[in-house]
């Protein structure tokens, strides 16, 4: 592959690479790596916004202002911060086009690898030639900046052959020395806990980006010889299976269609084995197969086990002596997950946790460096999530620590501590202090944490991105309305425009937008922080779920009020017509039951149904079951139970919204608008969408619904050491 050079730089594609004049090189991320690939090879010619959308994002569906961000980005390398430069100009209303492409030389990679060899003899020719295009480059009206006042070498020698000044400037030099000394020893003091073993902060300078694919890298391993990296990658095309040689680089790949994908890859203790899961219209099948240093051995492929539910994340791992494998399993959506424990030899399986079935169960787990324990998440009411400790040998449980997240995974870090992430920050828990510490905090958040005896090993990135769409009931059409690079989620129509939730500056904050302005309403830190399910109430105050309970917040003071009494466990919420009642569904003893709250007055009112999610409609209330299909009608007054449609299957209170005589329903790619008469569903229209919408909300007056739509962002895996 041919890599680009300029008066400035060295651009290597393949590599994701800049390298400057002074020899230092700068790893590129994936969205700016194809962003200067795809101007430098139009030649000089204009790229249009949706071809740079296609090449930098994979998807037209974005906003032209995310490629005005990556030019951006992009502007501050390329032109090594000289205001005389301009290499990519704005073709306005078109696109991109790189400039004085002419002056661009291409180099094969043998030529490549010479001119990085041996860049320090090349400094000046490259000099001169920037000297000839700069003035070329130079945007107008730019401002020059200062020029440097560097003495001559014929001055400096003066100066140093001059006796008298030789004897100042040694004294001098002596004092600046133990100067210096005293004041490293000084500072070795004061920052000894930042740098400690038991801090365990990270030098962001011994970062090292393992993989460079566009996409996301999700689930990985890595082998006990640190040889191997085996990587879930996912395209456009599906979730491919890579195992990349880290020293080589060569790499091999099971390669998904549409039918089938992989996930949950696991080394054995030998190298010479891999364990994984695959997902096809059978299901979630567990299979192993044999590796060496080729890559994969096709002929050593074997199915171990049925792994359940197709589409389910959980973890895979070998016991110590890869004799045996853990795994989770779960066989309909109404049984939570259970780590199993599978013996390679006999067959022979049984599971190891059992827990309880108000939340998914028992999903991930990561077993200790000496193979005695296996530290696995049970998620909580599908809100929060705890975390466990099994000793394989007497098979006793406890919980270490809980957290108000869903947590993806987790590792050990040495036989005494669980790290995993929450966000941008890198966490891990003491066992023997039992406290969590800060390890590191990024600038992009990082999941599925893994670490061998000196390094960590996390997937670095915004796996998702998140904007907001609107749905015209009259027309049945969808456009998006709010676009960011960040996630924009859970929106609330009121008559002010509209709120939403975003992580703009790294932590959660509702946001409004009006008309064509976004402003920051209240940042949510905290205890606010955890706060879910969020609506509008009377344009002054919020309500929302906190903790199980809901409560109203003032949006000006932020005063918390507790709606609900402290014993309920909620999950989710519905607010009448008139703001005046809410009806949602409590648990009691691991079932749920629909109850109305009176807002004003505080009265309480148990209908004695049983239901998850509830919605009203006219003077009566749909609902669902707990895990269980089925859309049914209630009436409060009358106390009768009707069956609409037994087919109807969502079990999320935000995936579904009634607009008087309409449901609208999404899931994966899809909006559905369904008439709601006499008691029948009957779909109207299907709509696709290019993502997974999480939230939808409507209005009445306006006729129109809004939902967030979740897309595929973009990943790496990186290695860091400590």
């Amino acid at each position: 592959m041919k890599s680009y050079k300029s008066a400035h730089w060295i651009f290597d594609e393949n590599k994701q690479e800049l390298k400057y004049l002074d020899g230092t090189t700068k790893r590129l991320p994936a969205r700016l790596n194809n962003c200067l690939a795809s101007l430098l090879k139009a030649q000089g010619q204009t790229v249009i916004y949706d071809e740079l959308l296609e090449a930098v994002w994979g998807t037209i569906y974005r906003d032209y202002n995310t490629i005005a961000s990556v030019v951006s980005e992009l502007r501050k390398l390329i032109n090594c911060r000289s205001s005389k430069v301009n290499y990519i100009v704005t073709v306005p209303k078109k696109g991109y086009r790189f400039s004085c492409y002419e002056h661009i030389q291409l180099v094969d990679n043998q030529e490549n690898n010479a001119l990085e060899q041996n860049i320090d003899s090349h400094n000046t020719e490259l000099k001169d030639v920037a000297t000839e295009i700069e003035p070329q480059l130079a945007p107008q009206n730019a401002i020059i900046e200062s020029p440097q006042v560097i003495k001559s070498p014929s001055s400096i020698n003066t100066v140093v052959n001059s006796s008298s000044s030789f004897t100042g400037r040694k004294k001098a030099l002596t004092y600046s020395l133990a100067l210096v000394i005293l004041l490293i020893v000084f500072a070795a003091v004061l920052l000894r806990p930042y740098f400690s073993s038991d801090n365990l902060n990270i030098h962001s300078s011994k970062t090292e980006v393992l993989t460079h694919e566009y996409g996301r890298e999700l689930e990985f391993d890595l082998s006990q010889d640190k040889q191997w990296l085996a990587y879930v990658h996912e395209n456009d095309l599906g979730k491919d299976l890579l195992l990349k040689n880290i020293k080589t680089g060569i790499t091999a790949g099971l390669f998904a269609d549409q039918n089938l994908y992989y996930s949950s890859p696991s080394f054995n203790y030998t190298n010479n084995a891999l364990l994984y899961l695959e997902h096809s219209d059978r299901g979630c099948e567990m299979f192993q197969i044999g590796i060496n240093n080729e890559g994969f051995l096709a002929n050593e492929k074997r199915k171990i086990t049925h792994c359940g539910l197709k589409d389910s994340w959980v973890t895979t791992a070998y016991d110590k002596h890869s004799d045996a494998v853990f795994f989770a399993r779960s066989e309909s959506i109404a049984e939570p997950y259970r780590i199993f424990k599978h013996d390679l030899q006999t067959g022979y399986e049984r599971n190891i946790t059992s827990p309880p079935s108000t939340g998914r169960g028992d999903y991930s787990f990561a077993l200790s460096p000496d193979g005695l324990s296996l530290a696995f998440v049970r998620n909580v009411l599908w809100e929060k999530s705890s975390i466990w400790l099994l000793n394989l040998a007497n098979g006793e449980t406890r919980q270490l620590f809980e957290i108000p997240y869903l947590l993806e995974s987790i590792a050990w870090m040495g036989d005494h501590a669980i790290l995993y992430s929450t966000g941008h920050d890198l966490m891990r828990f003491n066992l023997a202090s039992k406290e969590s510490e800060l390890v590191k905090r990024f600038s992009k958040p990082v999941k599925y944490p893994n670490t061998d005896e000196s390094n960590i090993y996390v997937s670095r990135g915004q796996s998702l991105v998140s904007d907001i769409w609107q749905l015209n009931l009259q027309r049945l059409t969808t456009e998006r309305i709010i676009a960011s690079d960040y996630i924009d989620s859970a929106p609330i129509i009121s008559a002010q425009g509209t709120l939403f939730l975003s992580n703009r500056s790294g932590h959660h904050e509702l946001w409004q937008r009006g008309g064509n302005q976004e402003i920051k309403v209240m940042d949510l830190i905290g205890e606010l922080e955890k706060v879910k399910n969020i609506k509008e109430l009377d344009h002054e105050f919020l309500v929302g779920i906190l903790g199980g309970r809901i409560v109203k917040i003032n949006k000006t003071s932020h005063e918390v009020v507790w709606l609900s009494a402290e014993e309920k466990k909620i999950d989710s919420f519905t607010l009448s017509a008139k703001q005046t009642k809410l009806v949602y569904a409590t648990e009691l003893n691991e079932a749920w039951f629909i109850e109305q709250l009176d807002i004003a007055t505080g009265k309480l009112e148990f209908f004695g149904i049983e239901g998850f999610t509830a919605k009203y409609w006219q003077n009566k209330i749909l609902l669902t079951n707990f895990r269980a299909p089925g859309l049914w009608l209630y009436d409060p007054i009358t106390r009768e139970r009707q069956l609409i449609d037994a087919s109807f299957e969502v079990f999320s209170a935000n995936k579904w919204a009634v607009l008087n005589n309409h449901l609208i329903l999404v899931k994966k790619n899809e909006v559905s608008v369904f008439a709601l008469n006499a008691g029948q569903l009957t779909l109207i229209k299907a709509l696709a969408v290019p993502g997974d919408p999480r939230s939808i909300s409507c209005d009445s007056v306006k006729q129109v619904c809004q939902f967030d739509l979740f897309a595929k962002g973009s990943t790496e895996i990186i290695k860091l050491a400590f």
